[in-house]
């Protein structure tokens, strides 16, 4: 599948977790709440998230070998929550004295982002914990272990010298 065509379905298939139909955005003139760029881009923040934070692993993911449509779903929200909280509370900063609104929107951001960064981190586990139960390689702990060990000495757990 093309990366036109999987991020056309993405878009699809967030606007329908969202319930973002035009008919429903009266406020929005009937239009769509986000662009299909704007979840794009947020999705691609996500999928580089995903490959940045513990464990790491040997292989990047892409948009196409995510492994989870719903944590992707969930990210996607997220980010764009982010952004619209942003734009929110320069505007409330610069034009109300009233505190409240801003405080109420970064609960909210604060909320999905805690349960969005939860799901990472235990999905980025459970694929390590996948991996070496099926001995496909080592968990994370222990790549970090042989690196310390290698830093240290100097020989790599293969036994030669790195100097």
């Amino acid at each position: 599948m093309s990366i036109v065509a999987l991020i056309k379905k993405l878009v699809l298939a967030y606007r329908i977790s969202v319930r973002d139909d035009p008919e429903l955005n009266l406020l929005l003139d009937n239009d769509h709440e986000s662009s299909e760029t704007s979840i794009a881009l947020a999705a691609n923040r996500v999928v580089d998230e995903f490959n940045r934070i513990w464990p790491p692993f040997r292989q990047l993911y892409t948009l196409s070998t995510f492994p989870s449509l719903d944590l992707l779903l969930h990210g996607i929200t997220v980010k764009l929550l982010e952004g619209v909280t942003a734009l929110s509370v320069r505007n409330d900063i610069n034009t109300s004295p009233d505190a409240q609104n801003v405080s109420g929107k970064l609960q909210l951001l604060g909320y999905h982002r805690q349960i969005y960064e939860k799901n990472l981190r235990e999905m980025k586990q459970n694929i390590d914990h996948r991996a070496l139960y099926a001995g496909k390689g080592k968990a994370a702990v222990q790549y970090s272990i042989d690196a310390f060990f290698e830093t240290v000495t100097g020989v790599s757990e293969y036994g030669s010298d790195r100097h």
